[in-house]
């Protein structure tokens, strides 16, 4: 019935929610039995400060064998960021040149002029600029493919045009797309 002591436990049951409120659900189910602030902070600093070797191990070859593939360089990036967080996490820092070099690995056939550029300066750009250099080399290339799908499109309408107006009649009496050669 001591007042100070139901402060005390008002003011430790809202930090216990405000923890809980940051976990996912799968922490959250396994800590959620936790009483007081203290015994859940416990149970967490347990939890994660033991990385498991084989966790670290994964997490190092994960690194090595990222590759960009299909997906946007955004999402490439955010991937080789998000292992090396992981793994500064469990103590192993990775080096910004480190990111940059598995960065320029994993990239594809698409970019080997923009890596060949890369290579011949006399130092690699910081992960950061890295970053800046591949988003806008992104946009360049996708801008030169909408230029070459969109004349692409254009040529094809123009043999249309030309096909149609060399032969007179447009209608090809159902046998296909390209004009069949009148005798004249």
């Amino acid at each position: 019935n001591n007042p100070e002591h139901a402060m005390w436990m008002r003011r430790d049951q809202s930090l216990v929610a405000y923890i809980l409120s940051t976990l996912s659900q799968q922490v959250f189910l396994s800590v959620s039995d936790d009483c007081t602030a203290e015994e859940l902070w416990e149970t967490l600093a347990d939890t994660f400060s033991q990385i498991s070797e084989a966790r670290i191990m994964y997490l190092k070859k994960e690194f090595q064998n990222l590759s960009k593939g299909s997906t946007s360089i955004m999402d490439y990036l955010g991937h080789i960021k998000a292992v090396a967080d992981q793994l500064a996490a469990s103590g192993n820092n990775i080096s910004d040149k480190e990111k940059v070099q598995q960065t320029l690995n994993g990239l594809g056939h698409d970019y080997h002029a923009f890596i060949t550029a890369l290579e011949v300066l006399p130092v690699l750009p910081s992960f950061n600029e890295l970053q800046g250099k591949l988003l806008q080399h992104e946009m360049n290339m996708k801008r030169v493919i909408e230029r070459t799908d969109q004349g692409n499109s254009q040529n094809v309408l123009a043999m249309n045009v030309k096909f149609g107006k060399s032969h007179g009649n447009s209608n090809h009496g159902g046998r296909g797309i390209l004009p069949t050669p009148h005798n004249q």
